[in-house]
């Protein structure tokens, strides 16, 4: 018997059942494809048709000009909430993701995308083939990587956790080797599971183009849709294929290389649209270009609209308008409701959406407008309409209030945050309404940007870690083996860590360092089991290591079950702006050997 995937049964069904009533109505227009594209720490300013005089951009040029520019389209200021936000059409406060999982404000259960409902899943269920290029980030493991997402296919940049059990990355690094992998030159990237041993010369933003390239003439014939979130323009600033002078500059990460940078994502654009030309798919298909935060060393992680801005550039011949430009606003939850408009996909009901479609604009339809945009980075928030903007707001910061007037870049801008003129009232208290329902994380500390650095946590007398959760104690899956360790499952009455072999063994609790809760002066374990003999240790883990070159508190014990109260040590009181690891080792025992772990707190005697 023959296997039919869900995608393509879907297809056949879909084909069938337009064949069937042709007698009856007119056969629908294909359904567009769609290309996605977002680049990684690129503000709209960086673009010559946003205005850019230095940087040379014309395949994008071209674009807005055949197509629609959003002269203001929001991100998030930083790339991880804003790739869950393109992807569920959702905001923070519905996917639970604000942040860095390491950071303030990020995720506290995980960052799953694949629990969520991407646009990759809802195209895949139309009958679209779906593929992804470039880099993720997110969770997942193999097998199943990336395909749980909703994706049929992909090619990515593969740290080396990404990478199949036993294969070593044999190109270049990031830094040191053994550190991050290569994205540029040299690059550590995997297709569909499978590593691709690199050769020196290979650029990693090509290997995706082609494989991008490559999906798109195998699915000529099928609706299909490529999201590619590039790896370009992010830091490490190394040379192009462009402005290289050879092997001995491909890793020097220097400034000056930035402008290269920009253009050369403008030609992986230029490579996409010359193929859909080729392959007689220009009037078919749907590119859009954005960007996931505004640039890396300038207006990135910032709670500001330099923050947030970004590009969205949208073209199809035949399918979107040549309008050129439009003051109406957008952002990143915007892009799924579009796509299901545009493809006749249902847009999912049974989970809030946030976006509203922005297809009417496309092709000059009436439809629903957008009053208002937001962006947002751990406790700060970012809210505009089309004159007003309120920048490095939380519930515990007032923020700025700006008169944009009709200018959209920046320029012009009259601060009004303390006016009390009647229409600067007038428009406060509508935003006042509308941020209420758009809920932030609490944290602790007043400050003016939306990551505590560590001037701000000394002033204060604080940590930049977030507080320790005593509930991750018993979550099996947040501790993080080193090394050769124990194994680590859940158990009736805990955690369990079983001896496996070798010297050192050891985990951590993930995600981040943590803060001690305030007056803390002991930690308390409830140990559940203990193997007899077996030696085992609770260890905290700081960022700074003394004269005598202690780094933790600690405490070893053997065979013994029940509580246990431990006293911080004076190393660990004396820190109170430190950053904490909260791990747990097993010392000594023979295979097997295990000790189940019920309780994990701290507390003040």
């Amino acid at each position: 018997m023959t296997h039919v995937s869900r995608r393509d049964f879907l297809r056949v069904s879909s084909g069938s059942l337009a064949a069937l009533s042709l007698s009856a109505v007119a056969a629908p227009a294909k359904r567009p494809n769609f290309i996605v594209l977002m680049a990684d720490d690129l503000g709209a300013q960086e673009l010559g048709c946003y205005g850019n005089q230095t940087h040379q951009t014309p395949n994008l040029d071209r674009m807005a000009a055949g197509g629609l520019k959003f002269e203001t389209f929001y991100a998030c200021p930083i790339c991880h909430p804003s790739r869950f936000q393109i992807m569920t059409g959702q905001y923070g406060h519905h996917n639970g993701v604000y942040n860095f999982g390491s950071r303030r404000g990020g995720p506290t259960a995980g960052d799953n995308i694949a629990a969520a409902r991407t646009f990759g899943h809802i195209l895949q269920d139309a009958g679209y083939a779906t593929a992804l290029a470039g880099k993720w980030q997110l969770s997942g493991r193999l097998p199943d990587l990336i395909h749980e997402a909703g994706f049929d296919e992909y090619c990515m940049w593969a740290y080396q956790n990404n990478l199949p059990e036993g294969v070593k990355h044999t190109g270049g690094w990031e830094g040191k080797p053994g550190s991050k992998t290569s994205r540029y030159w040299y690059p550590s990237t995997m297709t569909n599971g499978t590593y691709r041993p690199p050769k020196p010369d290979d650029y990693g933003p090509d290997i995706f183009a082609d494989f991008a390239i490559d999906f798109m003439t195998r699915h000529k014939d099928d609706p299909f849709f490529v999201y590619f979130p590039m790896a370009l323009t992010h830091s490490p600033y190394y040379t192009t294929p462009d402005n290289t002078k050879g092997p001995k500059d491909h890793f020097k990460n220097l400034r000056e290389n930035w402008r290269a940078n920009v253009e050369y994502a403008d030609k992986i654009v230029g490579r996409l649209l010359s193929a859909l030309e080729r392959l007689g798919l220009s009037e078919d298909t749907i590119v859009m270009f954005t960007g996931d935060n505004g640039t890396g060393h300038n207006g990135k992680a910032r709670p500001t609209e330099l923050g947030a801005r970004v590009p969205m550039v949208v073209y199809g011949k035949g399918r979107v308008k040549a309008t050129g430009s439009t003051l109406e606003l957008a952002d990143l939850s915007d892009v799924l409701p579009t796509l299901c408009d545009l493809s006749g996909a249902p847009v999912p009901d049974d989970r809030p959406i946030d976006g509203t479609s922005f297809a009417p604009l496309l092709d000059g339809r009436p439809g629903k407008r957008r009053e208002w945009i937001y962006s947002y980075i751990a406790d700060r928030r970012i809210l505009r309409d089309k004159r007003w903007l309120w920048e490095d707001n939380s519930p515990l910061h007032r923020g700025r209030f700006y008169d944009c007037g009709t200018s959209r870049d920046g320029t012009g801008y009259r601060e009004v945050t303390d006016s009390e003129e009647p229409e600067v009232v007038a428009a406060r208290q509508r935003f006042e309404g509308l941020i209420k329902t758009l809920p932030v994380p609490v944290l602790d500390y007043e400050g003016p940007a939306a990551e505590m650095n560590s001037k701000t946590a000394k002033r204060l007398g604080r940590s930049m870690g977030k507080p320790w959760d005593a509930r991750k104690a018993n979550q099996a899956k947040l501790w993080v083996p080193a090394f050769d360790s124990p194994i680590v499952s859940a158990a009736p009455k805990g955690v369990r860590f079983a001896v496996k072999k070798g010297k050192v063994r050891g985990v951590a609790m993930a995600p981040g360092r943590f803060a001690l809760p305030k007056g803390a002066t002991h930690v308390r374990l409830e140990v559940a089991e203990v193997s007899p003999g077996l030696k085992w240790m609770f260890k905290l883990a700081g960022t700074k290591t003394t004269k005598a070159g202690n780094r933790a508190a600690h405490t070893t014990t053997l065979g013994k079950t029940g509580v246990l109260e431990i006293p911080l040590s004076k190393l660990v009181l004396s820190q109170p702006t430190e950053t904490w690891q909260v791990k747990f080792g097993i010392a000594s025992g023979k295979p097997g050997d295990s000790v189940v772990l019920s309780v994990l707190e701290f507390i003040t005697k």
